[in-house]
């Protein structure tokens, strides 16, 4: 009975003792420097906004974190609008949104509206306490009160709910603020503030009661020194914490005691191992009562006073989730609980509960993992045979190598636990290798080993690379270069499939083995897989229909498994294949849809139906979601070295699923273990915030005009509405307000008005593009998208309004209306007008052939009469003309200008010459009533405007041409033989009168239609005669 309540005794102590161990977990932190935007590394300060935006304040710049992407905002000495110092050492969030920074010994505001700095802080101040002295110093509480101290004045109080403000009384009395008091320090307490002074004098200032409730000399009669650099914290529990340079002062409000140095203060609360020293920079309590502590060059302390643990947290520049470096400044809690590290040197740190659900081991170079029934994993390692690790106790507990073991080779290649407890390892030219544990210490094990000898019935290859047990018992092996063998226990004989007894195996290099759910087994090969019928021992080589139409060739197989749906995932260096045997649909997942990596190593299911995917540097989770047309999608969700894995590179076929469902994976640094569980954040809150707009890949400030326009008049995640041209590429940066450093999550999206499904962003870009949208208005949703692929609750809309072209803007199209109807309204007038005319034309046409067919009915008549005898008539006495040698391209430019001057504004003269001279001899006043009848023609029988050329050329027979043009009615065909006929009887048009000049003049005229319409009068005539001067020389000497 005694050694049971001892041996209980001892159980409790052990559990207690693990307990205590187990408070302070190992810690993952996640960076933030210059390589991933910050504008300096010398961090000040961290503060997380009410929208969800984690501002950064460094030596050099301020930042802004969206969990993606670092807007930083800088001091412009030009640009009143911008900071008034690059140095930023407190944020403080105002009621109305508004960030109130301290820089050095000014401040500014920052409206997150406009994304614009009031520097002017007292003109803010004065319209809700009036006019004062000038600002010396803000500190706004939790609940959002403002503290002010003015120069030379008093403290102020506002609470800018009640509009309530008033001054704490000023003077040396009790009660009073001494005006000597200069302020280092401010923090809540309770319904108020505390204030720590230059001189290390502690005041408390009741902002309900408006007194000074109590001050407290203690440090400053202890020896702290007077400066400025003076720290306060007043935790949950009333204690104060009073950082001055090498002292750390704590009061523990239970004790109503004072400790002069931190270090005290923890050995008397029973905490080991405590260095002498500590010089602290800060520290603050979190919720679970832990102290947080940042000191110069000795990293970070947490301390867990309830359980009586300290934990220091160190730099390893081998680990990138270690903290960056061992002086730490300030720590800052956000809303949620995250806690945020500035350093001196090395950015801001990150630590988030659930990071370390990722830990690593440094055990090695791990080839294969498998647990055996005791929780215990045996490790089959690429130098150093087999290592035993205990889990519980966090130590390797056993190690079997050729040394100290019968094992024949210490290069472990693949590995399974069997139903009978007993782990089997294949290995690299160390053949097969049982492992059977003791009933009495499952750290130790009767070894077995099987080597190849050259039997038919033996193993046939040294190179195990897989083993896997079937429900009968017996032992399935692939082999590199010897085929697949099932080795029968109970015969202690190996049967083997090859390339001899087998055709259909493409080689006989075999990689993995899988038991499929008809109870097959899958085999990967050199081309994708085969299958093995356990019972008959029929093979067939299977290759998944359609990859014929993936854009890579990944035949070769690392592992193949099936997933809990039926599902076959195939890995290769070109990333994995997923084929769905129902519908033969084929998928390819590589380093292009998130994976970190193409080159993959393991695939493993958890317990959650969870797919993980391990690369060479990675290690993505992918969750497969069946859609409505029969399809999978897949989201994807990566992780590697800055998460807490490993950074070497991963093995192949080295994961494991345990027992209580961690995923196990070996690679060339050690063993990495992923609580899934822990690691899930399925059911975020989380919130996108519209970060910002960029227009052709270049930012779009708020209130800056850009090409003649003011896109942004507020934030975008404020004003929620933009306005642009049809010709815009725009882009939207997303963010979210949960305040993750390299924030893994996804969004999904969808454009009303464009598309009506929801859209994800890639893995690596969370941003949303559209170029030249259709004219119109939009609305853009957008959600998260969780890890285990559903859409998140939380949206946010953003309405965009797509401008037309100015030429189909409502105003364009409104010219265009009166322009047409202008238009058609011209048309219709001068459709009636030609109409008009056409009617007159043609009845001038009709009038015309009546008078020359009563002409031909005379003639007719008269040649009737021609049979009676007449008398000879008396011959006419020939025309006297008067003729004398003219220029005839003189005279006729001199009418159509006489008769351009004379003529109606409707008619239009032009006069054409080739030549500068020709002469000939011309009776003028006749000749020029002939062109003057012509001209009368083409005007008297024009439709509208007369339009009449006169040309005058010589002709390639030494005579004289000159084309008369107009655009007329024209004269018909049938009437043109004698259209220069006399004839007495009706009314002539003076054509026979002008053939008799021409005539005359011994020349000739005929007539053509003109190709534009009307007559063309061509009249030729001879050139006058020259007289050669030689001939008249001649004459005179012959007389």
């Amino acid at each position: 009975m005694k050694k049971n309540i001892l041996l209980f005794a001892i159980l409790v102590g052990m559990a207690w003792s693990m307990a205590v161990t187990a408070a302070i977990p190992e810690m993952k932190f996640r960076r933030l420097d210059t390589r991933n935007g910050l504008s300096n590394s010398q961090v000040n300060c961290v503060y997380r906004d009410s929208r969800g935006f984690v501002w950064i304040g460094t030596a050099y710049g301020l930042n802004r974190y969206d969990g993606y992407r670092v807007k930083t905002f800088f001091s412009n000495m030009r640009d009143t609008t911008t900071m008034r110092d690059n140095y930023t050492d407190m944020i403080m969030e105002a009621y109305d949104g508004r960030l109130w920074l301290k820089q050095g010994m000014n401040y500014c505001i920052y409206d997150p509206v406009t994304e614009k700095f009031e520097r002017n802080v007292s003109k803010e101040v004065e319209k809700f306490l009036g006019p004062h002295n000038a600002v010396e110093y803000v500190y706004i509480d939790s609940k959002k009160n403002f503290w002010i101290k003015f120069y030379e004045e008093s403290i102020f109080y506002y609470n800018p709910t009640t509009k309530k403000s008033f001054a704490f009384p000023r003077g040396y009395q009790v009660g009073e603020l001494k005006p000597h008091h200069a302020i280092a320090a401010m923090t809540d307490s309770h319904n108020g503030v505390v204030i720590l002074t230059y001189t290390g004098e502690l005041v408390y200032l009741n902002g309900e009661t408006g007194k000074i409730e109590w001050e407290n000399t203690w440090i400053k009669d202890h020896g702290a020194k007077q400066t400025q650099n003076h720290r306060l914290q007043v935790d949950r529990n009333g204690n104060f914490w009073v950082m001055a340079e090498e002292y750390t002062f704590c009061y523990i409000n239970k004790e109503k005691r004072w400790y002069s140095t931190l270090p005290e203060l923890l050995r008397a609360k029973g905490i080991e191992n405590v260095p002498e020293k500590m010089q602290v920079w800060d520290l603050k309590m979190d919720n679970k009562g832990w102290l947080w502590v940042t000191t110069d060059h000795e990293g970070l302390f947490v301390v867990d006073f309830k359980n009586r643990q300290m934990r220091q947290f160190l730099n390893n520049k081998y680990d990138e989730t270690s903290i960056s470096e061992n002086s730490p400044r300030q720590l800052f809690f956000d809303q949620v609980g995250t806690v945020w590290i500035a350093t001196y040197k090395n950015g801001v740190n990150q630590y988030k509960e659930g990071m370390a659900s990722i830990r690593h081991l440094d055990l090695g170079d791990i080839n294969t993992v498998s647990e055996d029934q005791h929780g215990n994993y045996w490790l089959g390692s690429n130098t150093d045979g087999i290592i035993v690790y205990d889990p519980q106790k966090g130590e390797v507990v056993n190690h079997f190598t050729t040394a100290n073991s019968p094992l024949f080779g210490n290069i472990m290649v693949g590995s399974c636990r069997a139903k009978d407890g007993s782990i089997w390892f294949g290995s690299y030219n160390g053949g097969l290798t049982r492992c059977i544990p003791s009933k009495s210490n499952p750290y130790e094990a009767t070894i077995q080993n099987w080597k190849s000898t050259g039997s038919a019935d033996g193993l046939s290859s040294n190179n195990v690379w897989s083993v896997t047990e079937d429900k009968w018992g017996r032992i399935w092996i692939s082999t590199l270069g010897g085929g697949i063998q099932m080795l029968n226990l109970k015969t202690n004989k190996f049967r083997t499939w090859n390339q001899q007894n087998n055709k259909s195996l493409p080689s006989d290099y075999m990689t993995s083995m899988w038991w499929i759910k008809p109870g097959w087994l899958m085999v990967g090969t050199s081309w994708f897989w085969a299958l093995i019928n356990p019972v008959t021992g029929k093979l067939a080589s299977r290759v998944p229909p359609g990859f014929e139409q993936l854009p890579v060739n990944q035949g070769s197989t690392v592992c193949v498994m099936e997933d809990s749906r039926g599902l076959i995932w195939q890995g290769s260096s070109s990333g994995v294949i997923i084929w769905d045997k129902k519908t033969n649909g084929v998928w390819l997942l590589d380093m292009t849809k998130g994976l970190f990596g193409s080159s993959v190593c393991s695939i493993t299911e958890d317990f959650e139906h969870t797919m993980w995917v391990v690369t060479d540097h990675g290690v993505s989770k992918i969750v497969p979601q069946h859609q409505e047309d029969g399809s999978w999608r897949f989201t994807v969700r990566s992780y590697n070295n800055r998460d807490g894995l490993q950074q070497e590179v991963y093995n192949q076929r080295s994961a494991c699923l345990t027992h209580n469902g961690l995923v196990l994976i070996g690679g060339q640094g050690g063993l990495d273990v992923i609580n899934p569980k822990a690691l899930s954040d399925a059911k975020s809150k989380e919130r996108p915030i519209l970060s910002g707009l960029l227009l052709f890949d270049e930012i779009v400030p708020v209130g800056q005009e850009i090409d003649g326009r003011i896109i942004l008049d507020e934030a975008l995640d404020e004003c929620r509405s933009i306005t642009l041209r049809y010709n815009d590429q725009f882009t939207i940066q997303l963010g979210s307000d949960a305040g993750i450093i390299s924030n893994g999550k996804r969004f999904v999206y969808k454009l009303e008005g464009f598309n009506d499904n929801w859209v994800r962003t890639s893995e690596l870009n969370p941003n949303i593009t559209y170029n030249s949208l259709s004219a119109g208005s939009y609305t853009l949703l957008v959600r998260m998208l969780n890890d285990d692929g559903t859409i998140g609750d939380e949206e946010v809309e953003l309405s965009i309004t797509i401008q037309s072209a100015w030429w189909l803007t409502r105003w364009a199209i409104l010219v265009y209306v009166i322009l047409i109807a202008l238009g058609l309204a011209w048309w219709r007038r001068r459709y009636m007008k030609r109409q008009a005319l056409r009617i007159e034309v043609e009845a001038m046409r009709h009038e015309l052939e009546k008078k020359q067919w009563m002409g031909q009915m005379r003639q007719q008549m008269a040649s009737e009469k021609a049979q009676e005898p007449i008398k000879t008539p008396q011959e006419p006495k020939e025309q006297q003309m008067v003729k004398q040698t003219t220029d005839v391209v003189t005279l006729l430019r001199h009418i159509c200008e006489d008769y351009q001057k004379t003529a109606r504004n409707k008619t239009k003269v032009t006069f054409l010459s080739a030549a500068k001279e020709l002469d000939a001899d011309i009776a003028i006043t006749e000749f020029t009533s002939a062109i003057h009848i012509l001209m009368d023609n083409a005007v008297r029988f024009s439709v509208g405007e007369a339009r009449i050329s006169i040309g005058v050329a010589r002709t390639d027979d030494n005579k004289i041409q000159i084309q008369v043009a107009d655009n007329g009615v024209g004269i018909n065909d049938e009437f043109k033989a004698t259209a220069f006929d006399h004839n007495p009887d009706i009314e002539e048009i003076g054509l026979a009168k002008v053939k008799d000049i021409v005539v005359a003049h011994d020349g000739d005229i005929r007539l053509e239609d003109n190709p534009g319409g009307g007559t063309i009068f061509f009249i030729t005539l001879p050139i006058a005669d020259v007289v050669e001067d030689a001939v008249v020389m001649d004459e005179e000497e012959g007389q």
